[in-house]
This record gives structure tokens, C-alpha cells and sequence, in this order.
């Protein structure tokens, strides 16, 4: 398939979802406009990415968790440290870290916090720091992330202007549905580069839902 055709593909797509807005330039940067409130845009890209997206309450966080994962052992699962300390109930679900390489690519799931959403791209953003392993996110076949609602911003010039430059991470990984690629007789598939299926859990601070 020709570049010019796939660009035009890709843009064509993108008018479907945002409208027709023009872009917005500050400076040296150019925005688009979401065309929708953020949390909105980033339920929209996150499953035009093919990420499955659930908001949930924070007080229904451990009966979702189990929901997703109740036909898995928990020897298979990986449960990021900061998703046990940040949520009540959840420590016999799965292994904490520290794990060896072993167990690391022997598991079928991985349960991780993330730094941030991108609504603009549906993105999530994970920081390498103590109790956060990358592999967690990357290895197992099927990704499981809790997301606050107040993490979530317009885009990554949002995200990067909010932190401090003197403190940035050493690694930071944008996750953006399952992993794709079609770069062998251009024929799409999944899993081969990070996970396979990526569930989204967006913690709401609505105690209604």
C-alpha cells in the first residue's frame, strides 16, 4: 500500500472522530482540539486503539479486578506493588513484586497503575520508579491498568508541563491499545511486542456510579 494512501486513510479517520476544528498553534507547538470534554475523548481513542474501558467507582475497584480475572491463577497474575497499597483488599489476588525473569514471562496477566492518560491519543503513561516494574506492563499477554480520572489530560504537552524537569523519570513507556504490527507481509497482529489485550480500569472519584 502506497504512504500517501495510508496517510490519507489515517487522516480520513481522524476527521471522523474529532470533526473538522482547525489546529491550534501556540508558539512552536500545534494543538488539535479534542472535540469533546477530556475524559470523553479519551473513552473515544483509547477504544478506537481497541482498549477495552470500564469506569468504575473507587469503592467497586476490587469486585471489577476479580471480575477480570477470576479464570486466571494467581501465580499467573502480577500485581504492581502501587496497585496494592493504593487499593484496599487486593493483596491475595496475584504475586507483588520483586519477581525473577521467570515468573515475569511465565505470567498471563499484569495489574499496573499508570502515571497519566492522553486523551488526544487514548495514550497511557508509565514512569519507571521504586515498585513499578516495566516488565509487568509489557510482558504478560493481558494488561490490566487502573487509571485515575484526575490523572487524565488534554495531551503529552499537558502531562510534561505538570511535572518537574529536575525530577523527570529515567524511562517513561506511552502505551496505546494492544501491541501491534504489520511489518511482515503487511498483515496486522497483536501480543508480539507488549501485551495482547489491554483493560483499562478508570477509577472515578463519582461515588454514584
Amino acid at each position: 500500500m502506497a504512504t500517501s494512501k495510508v496517510l490519507q486513510d489515517v487522516a480520513k479517520a481522524t476527521r471522523e472522530r474529532r470533526g473538522h476544528e482547525r489546529p491550534e498553534v501556540q508558539g512552536e507547538i500545534v494543538r488539535c482540539p479534542l472535540g469533546a470534554p477530556t475524559l470523553e475523548a479519551f473513552l473515544r481513542e483509547a477504544r478506537a486503539a481497541s482498549a477495552r474501558v470500564d469506569v468504575v467507582a473507587r469503592k467497586d475497584v476490587k469486585k471489577h479486578l476479580e471480575q477480570l480475572v477470576v479464570d486466571v491463577a494467581p501465580e499467573k497474575i502480577l500485581l504492581e506493588d502501587r496497585v496494592r497499597t493504593h487499593f484496599s483488599g487486593l493483596e491475595n489476588l496475584g504475586i507483588v513484586g520483586p519477581v525473577d525473569r521467570d515468573q515475569l514471562f511465565a505470567a498471563d496477566v499484569g495489574v499496573v497503575m499508570a502515571d497519566g492518560g492522553i486523551a488526544e491519543t487514548g495514550s497511557l503513561i508509565f514512569c519507571s520508579q521504586p515498585g513499578a516494574s516495566r516488565g509487568f506492563s509489557l510482558a504478560p499477554m493481558k494488561l490490566i491498568t487502573f487509571l485515575d480520572e484526575q490523572e487524565l489530560v488534554e495531551d503529552l504537552y499537558d502531562w510534561l508541563s505538570s511535572r518537574d524537569p529536575l525530577v523527570m523519570p529515567s524511562n517513561m513507556l506511552l502505551l496505546t491499545g494492544p501491541s501491534k504490527t504489520a511489518d511482515i507481509e503487511m498483515k496486522l497482529v497483536t501480543g508480539v511486542h507488549g501485551p495482547g489485550e489491554v483493560h483499562i480500569l478508570l477509577v472515578s472519584n463519582d461515588d454514584l456510579l
